[in-house]
């Protein structure tokens, strides 16, 4: 009867390659998962991460109380600078922005790209006004790069914030999301280059 043969000298046992197989397996589907959530653009975490993460903030605030505002930042006049400079250096100023607005905020708080030349914060354990008060500072910390664009009144890059503090009477996360949309939409109308708040109205 013919003997199973032994494994060679240094060979690893099967189950120790089986182990290894699952590992990679492992490392192949994380590293899956977070270039599904990353924006390859700017390395930010992408409208989908927000999304996720906006829903598990919400749902906290809505068990225990525990408040958050929102963020959205907008470019001013951008597809006036890709026309103006051309994509190239449209891609670098999304490259930049993403880099102060990363840089500026808070330990704790998270930046995601929401699209094209919009970008989403999420504050935890955050009133309106502490909001308020880091809109204003990314917002002076963006024009302060002083990127030239001729077709932006101030003369060099700008962005345009609204911000919005989540409430019991929002019933889901999208509630927030489309009042911070709408406050960002009022600050464009009313000239750009500022933050905007439900207790602070844009000047028209």
């Amino acid at each position: 009867m013919r003997r199973n043969s032994p494994l060679r000298c240094g060979s690893p046992a099967p189950d120790t390659v089986r182990s290894r197989t699952v590992a990679q397996l492992n490392r192949e589907k994380e590293a899956l998962l977070q270039a599904a959530s990353v924006d390859y653009r700017t390395g930010l975490a992408n409208a989908a991460a927000f999304d996720a993460a906006h829903e598990q903030l919400h749902s906290r605030m809505r068990r225990s109380g525990d408040p958050y505002s929102v963020l959205l930042v907008d470019i001013d006049h951008f597809h006036g600078f890709n026309h103006l400079y051309h994509y190239l250096e449209g891609n670098r100023v999304l490259s930049q922005v993403s880099a102060v607005l990363r840089s500026t905020v808070r330990d704790g708080d998270r930046v995601f790209r929401w699209g094209g030349e919009e970008f989403a914060v999420l504050l935890p354990a955050t009133r309106l006004a502490a909001a308020a008060v880091v809109a204003e500072r990314l917002r002076a910390a963006v024009q302060a790069m002083g990127v030239e664009h001729a077709g932006n009144p101030p003369g060099v890059v700008t962005v345009t914030v609204g911000v919005a503090e989540a409430t019991g009477s929002d019933v889901c996360a999208d509630d927030v999301f489309e009042a911070v949309s709408a406050l960002q939409a009022a600050g464009k109308d009313a000239g750009r280059n500022r933050i905007v708040t439900p207790a602070d109205p844009p000047d028209s």
